[in-house]
């Protein structure tokens, strides 16, 4: 059951999409809001603080929360493509991928955008689950 998008599953951000944005869903080319690159929380303190929490909203998250998330995960960092995250040999085999109320969206760290991406056959929300593990989210 060896297939490259159960792969790209497994490093898939799930996240809600805003009911605001909505029109920019039509396109399929989403350009995300800048990320900030400056906090007012050291990294010391931000683990320090660090706890799990298993209480979800039904709050969807915002184009700016998604876009932080991303950069977080796979941003560029320097003007020759270095990213947030490390990569052996700069290859950066990892690909994230958002899924919302309006469908799969394949994450570009060059441009800092979404581009929809058709799912692959089936049902999806079943997918994740099994790639999860069967995680009660």
């Amino acid at each position: 059951m060896s297939k490259p998008w159960i792969v790209a599953l497994l490093c898939v951000l799930l996240v809600g999409c805003s009911t605001r944005a909505t029109a920019m869903v039509e396109e399929a080319t989403i350009d995300l809001p800048p990320p900030r690159t400056v906090g007012d929380v050291s990294l010391e303190e931000t683990l320090a603080e660090r706890r799990s929490v298993r209480a979800y909203t039904q709050r969807a998250l915002t184009w700016e929360e998604i876009g932080q998330l991303l950069w977080a995960a796979q941003g560029i960092t320097r003007d020759w493509g270095a990213r947030t995250a490390p990569s052996a040999g700069a290859l950066y085999p990892i690909e994230v991928y958002v899924v919302t109320g309006q469908g799969l969206y394949h994450y570009v760290p060059e441009t800092h955008q979404m581009l929809h991406t058709p799912a692959p056959a089936g049902n999806i929300v079943a997918m994740f689950d099994t790639a999860a593990n069967y995680y009660p989210f």
